[in-house]
């Protein structure tokens, strides 16, 4: 996503398509336009589709938001709880013949807690792939492979680093214990944390926040699979036929 008709025009979060209608991304990004450019999010944000040039300046699709769906409980006791939005576009996307733009898959929590979740700790690590641009406006796109960490190892990484981050159901942590091995980062919020299954890859997480890029702690994802339900309330996006192959 790119800020537009404002005096300081940059990348500053990303989404992923889900639909021909949708995108989803972290809600916060949305409060933080809003805060950091004093402008309205749904008339000064382009999203750019089918390019990895941060600029977004050889997207092959753009759009700008029609309707912004914060969910309702986000912010509530603290600022990264439900931290989850939806953004329907201005006019559907549609998807060319050589699967350049796709969307990605979204699969429910019992599915998500069975494949990647249950009983992994740090010596059986289940590895997620996340991309993004960072604080860079003029570079290609970077993505970096990051393992799942248990809420228990999750928490107690960040007590021995002195952070405050609450691990709830609807979250979870991803990332190193040791340093300067591969992060996410300011300007990554937002951006989908994926996972392998077989010739697909899942939406797991959203990159909602963390502290000290790359210092040796995990970050903080929202739990994709735990909102299944509300998004497709929303989007009906499981009533969309998409060939991936």
């Amino acid at each position: 996503m790119r800020s537009i008709n404002v005096k300081l025009q940059k990348t500053f979060c990303g989404g992923s398509l889900i639909s021909r209608n949708f995108v989803l991304t972290a809600a916060h990004c949305i409060d933080d336009f809003e805060s950091i450019f004093k402008a309205d999010f749904g008339s000064h944000v382009q999203l750019s589709f089918g390019t990895n040039d941060c600029s977004g300046n050889s997207a092959r699709i753009s759009r700008h938001p029609k309707r912004i769906i914060k969910h309702e409980g986000f912010g509530k006791g603290w600022k990264y709880v439900s931290d989850i939005a939806l953004i329907e576009l201005d006019s559907p996307i549609e998807y060319p013949a050589d699967k350049s733009i796709v969307p990605i898959c979204i699969m429910d929590n019992a599915f998500n807690h069975k494949k990647y979740f249950e009983g992994k700790r740090k010596v059986d690590t289940t590895y997620g792939r996340a991309a993004g641009c960072g604080n860079s406006n003029n570079s290609p796109l970077k993505e970096v492979m990051i393992p799942y960490i248990s809420q228990e190892d999750c928490e107690e990484s960040f007590i021995k680093s002195g952070i405050s981050l609450a691990v709830t159901n609807v979250t979870f942590c991803a990332g190193f214990t040791i340093p300067r091995v591969g992060d996410v980062c300011e300007g990554d919020s937002g951006g989908a944390l994926v996972m392998a299954d077989e010739t697909r890859w899942i939406q797991t997480g959203i990159v909602s926040s963390g502290k000290r890029c790359d210092r040796g702690h995990p970050s903080y994802f929202t739990n994709v699979g735990m909102f299944y339900d509300w998004i497709d309330k929303i989007t009906n996006f499981s009533d969309e036929e998409v060939m991936l192959l």
